[in-house]
């Protein structure tokens, strides 16, 4: 898998097929032009995404500035943060790279928001330019469990009506099959046509199988959900779930 070239750490649940599948889909996203070539604003950011040694799957809004300079995803401000909240579940970084695929919406760099505030959220249009590769993602990885991080990951699975305190601390099921076909939402949306079935059915990709979704916040410091009370309440209870969950899977 490209990200071992930093990690360096074992695979086991992986086979040589899959991790040269996934070596590919990294190199692919990381040469990637489809925004730039629509005229929108992306930079690149190869960097390393972890190992998913547990089949475990963490998705962000996009990569920032930061993650460019160290070459590893949430390597920021927002990335100490959610490492640090990792620690609350008992897991350490080195884990959290290791045992997860730290991916995102959109895996380019937007740059910053105008008018300052934060990074710029990619709009539907670039959501739905990236979104095969977050697809091909969720083929290859099968998880076991999915950690939707920041408001823009949360809604391009539960819809844009969805609140955060509606959903934070609360961690639903769901099949395979079914986070797919919300996911493929985005490109139904935009016109876009569906990805060719690939090689999923070879890895085994079964659209039966359970898997536990957990919705955290943002991390950033741009957001200000986390100011009031009750949503840190809501926080601490979704860290004290998700240590549960992966009690038994790690």
């Amino acid at each position: 898998m490209h990200s071992l070239k930093i990690i360096n750490l074992p695979v086991p649940e992986w086979n040589k097929a899959e991790l040269a599948e996934m070596d590919r889909l990294n190199l692919a996203m990381d040469s990637c032009q489809r925004c730039p070539e629509k005229g929108y604003v992306a930079f690149p950011r190869p960097i390393d995404r972890g190992n998913a040694s547990k089949r475990l799957w963490l998705i962000g809004q996009a990569p920032g500035f930061s993650e460019g300079e160290r070459k590893i995803a949430f390597a920021g401000q927002a990335g100490r943060k959610l490492m640090q909240w990792f620690a609350q579940t008992g897991l350490t970084e080195e884990q959290v790279r290791d045992y997860f695929y730290l991916s995102a919406i959109n895996k380019c760099y937007p740059g910053r928001a105008t008018g300052g505030g934060g990074d710029r959220n990619p709009g539907p249009a670039e959501r739905a330019l990236c979104r095969p590769f977050l697809l091909r993602e969720l083929e290859l990885i099968r998880p076991k469990l999915v950690i939707l991080v920041g408001s823009t990951a949360i809604k391009e699975v539960y819809g844009e009506k969805i609140k955060l305190e509606e959903i934070i601390g609360r961690p639903q099921e769901m099949t395979l099959g079914e986070l797919k076909t919300r996911l493929e939402t985005r490109l139904v949306r935009a016109g876009e046509a569906l990805p060719a079935p690939g090689l999923a059915p070879h890895y085994g990709f079964n659209p039966a199988a359970p898997v536990h979704v957990f919705q955290l916040p943002h991390p950033s410091g741009a957001s200000t959900w986390l100011n009031y009370p009750r949503n840190k309440a809501l926080l601490n209870q979704a860290l004290v779930d998700l240590k549960g969950r992966l009690d038994g899977l790690v």
